[in-house]
């Protein structure tokens, strides 16, 4: 699944039955701790973990990339009404959340970048539009979301806001109703920033359809969105 998320738990509730560990729990070499429900607990090293948030990953630190592992077992499940929320870290992702959870019922979806550390890829928003975006408008009009489009539409464009890392490969790809691709474009974001991005698609010769288009950073979908043709 595409999406950056956590969920908040009423720990209160679960710690008599959940294990928690000082690592990863498949640690062979060196071994690991686990105990259950408070105990376990305090096996877990939280001001490490919460360093993280602030100054970022220490891969070449033994203490940080063992400690930062530490993990919650779950002997069975946690049941849907346990949960207080699942945090996302961008609206984009958010909406691909909603999309994958469907109509049923769920824990209230929020979005707090506070919660991610921010050294990683993430795409921010996503907008589908027939409108004509380009260097000189971007950043002075602002673009409706669209997914309904009158047959005969000259272009239509994946309107992405996305923080890159260096040397990032992202992707947009078109598809049919039956899943063939009819287009796909790859994009290299050489420097770390926050880009613009708009893919598009020459839409004038598509049929009356259902469509769909997918945005990938690196092998990650983070966006699917559903789209129709239709004529007047």
């Amino acid at each position: 699944m595409p999406i950056y998320a956590i969920s908040l738990l009423n720990l209160m509730l679960l710690f008599s039955k959940e294990f928690f560990t000082n690592t990863n729990a498949t640690r062979k070499r060196n071994g690991h701790r686990r105990d259950q429900g408070l105990e376990g607990l305090k096996l877990v090293d939280f001001d490490t973990i919460k360093s993280t948030l602030k100054t970022g990953p220490k891969p070449w630190d033994q203490t940080w990339h063992r400690n930062v592992q530490a993990e919650c077992l779950t002997p069975q499940e946690v049941s849907i009404d346990k949960i207080l929320s699942i945090n996302f870290i961008s609206k984009a992702s958010l909406e691909e959340g909603n999309r994958l959870w469907g109509n049923k019922p769920h824990p209230p979806f929020k979005i707090d970048k506070r919660l991610f550390h921010d050294g990683f890829p993430v795409v921010n928003s996503a907008t589908l539009t027939s409108s004509n975006v380009s260097k000189d408008n971007i950043n002075s009009e602002h673009f409706k979301h669209e997914d309904n489009f009158l047959v005969g539409v000259q272009r239509i464009t994946l309107l992405i806001s996305i923080k890159a890392t260096p040397e990032l490969e992202a992707k947009a790809i078109w598809f049919l109703e039956n899943g063939d691709k009819i287009d796909e474009s790859t994009t290299i974001f050489e420097n770390q920033a926050t880009y613009w991005h708009w893919p598009t698609i020459n839409s004038v010769n598509l049929n009356c359809g259902q469509y769909s288009v997918e945005y990938y950073v690196g092998n990650i979908r983070w966006v699917r969105i559903p789209f129709v043709i239709h004529d007047f």
